[in-house]
């Protein structure tokens, strides 16, 4: 199995680099020009995180908590439409620099909104803790898109709604601790309604430097 690629989240390629590397066959031969790649990632039933393989059930790889899945720094946070068994849902895409050159993750996370008991449509847990994770003080001062972290899923007890929920906790190499390792962001949840998670994710792409998506 392979795990799946997004063609419309494709990093871009260094043009110059691959002109110097046409006119100069040495060069070429000794730096060869990395081919950008892109691989998907989503949370599964279990609150365990996964690589997109040849389908829902049959994914590339599952990871295990301690394993956590690593990058060098946040690229973008968008809502990005997609079709589904279910029909069209809308998906938090997290694009990150993966630790090795050239490669981008994307944890892609659904945030169409689930029914609590009462009835009413809250976004999922393992969204809102994100988000919340990504706003909170302890990364406001903190440049994203050069912080090397850890995300990880973990599967909710379901408390007093009997229904558990996942949840995904960051952990930031923040370059304070005692431990002087990662360590791990405690932040409220954004709310669950639809206007808190708009607003969210453009507070987050401004952080990135990016154009807020919703208006």
């Amino acid at each position: 199995m392979t795990l799946a690629r997004h063609p419309d989240l494709e990093p871009a390629i260094d043009t110059t680099a691959i002109t110097l590397a046409h006119h100069d066959p040495i060069e070429a031969a000794i730096c060869p020009v990395p081919r950008p790649e892109t691989f998907f990632f989503g949370v599964n039933q279990h609150g365990q995180i996964y690589a997109y393989g040849d389908s829902p059930e049959a994914p590339a790889r599952v990871l295990q908590e301690a394993e956590g899945l690593r990058f060098s720094g946040v690229l973008e946070c968008r809502i990005s439409p997609r079709n589904t068994r279910r029909g069209e849902r809308d998906y938090l895409d997290l694009r990150l620099l993966a630790p090795l050159p050239s490669i981008t993750w994307v944890l892609s996370l659904p945030c169409h909104g689930s029914v609590k008991a009462d009835g009413s449509i809250s976004t999922q847990w393992s969204v809102r803790s994100l988000l919340g994770a990504l706003l909170s003080e302890s990364t406001t001062t903190l440049d994203l898109r050069a912080t090397a972290g850890i995300l990880t899923a973990r599967r909710g007890t379901g408390g007093a709604s009997g229904f558990p929920a996942n949840f995904i906790d960051l952990h930031l190499d923040t370059g304070v601790g005692p431990d002087g390792d990662y360590e791990i962001i405690y932040a409220k949840a954004i709310e669950g309604d639809r206007n808190s998670l708009e607003i969210s994710v453009n507070q987050v792409r401004r952080a990135l430097g990016l154009e807020p998506q919703f208006l």
